[in-house]
């Protein structure tokens, strides 16, 4: 750290001042990070990975139909997880509201067929995960079945 400081170009007026920084920078990154330095200890020298350009070829449905082009993309979703968690108005009225005072609970309004729904699908899964085994209820109503 102390060899940054000295060689550090904005304090050095040495004309290779910088690339002695750099080096003396890239060799401390590869030093605190294991798994660069693994890969140094059994490769030799270490290259940066040049940034790849990632490119997507033009569909023109993307347009007409928000970036999906007519591929459902949510297949790996489930909406059963929503089914089985549902409650009908008078279920959450008699059973959840007077739970509610000792239990949180949070609760979902979904509907069939709607995208936004499939969309938070797994973030609802991952929050029941990390809830529900705190003691925080899961429920959730389906908004067309209900008043």
């Amino acid at each position: 750290k102390s060899a940054v400081c000295i060689k550090h170009p904005d304090k050095n007026d040495d004309p290779a001042a910088e690339d002695k920084f750099v080096a003396i920078t890239q060799a401390y990154e590869l030093l605190t990070d294991p798994e660069r330095r693994k890969q140094y200890d059994n490769f030799g020298r270490m290259e940066e990975p040049r940034p790849r350009r990632e490119y997507r070829r033009y569909d023109p449905m993307d347009e007409l139909f928000a970036g999906t082009g007519f591929r459902f993309q949510y297949s790996d979703r489930d909406i059963t997880l929503f089914h089985k968690l549902s409650v009908t108005t008078r279920a959450f009225e008699n059973m959840l509201v007077p739970k509610s005072w000792r239990t949180p609970y949070l609760v979902l309004f979904y509907s069939d067929w709607c995208f936004a729904c499939l969309q938070v699908e797994p973030v609802w899964r991952r929050i029941m995960e990390e809830l529900e085994p705190i003691g925080v209820g899961i429920a959730t109503a389906h908004a067309e079945n209900e008043p």
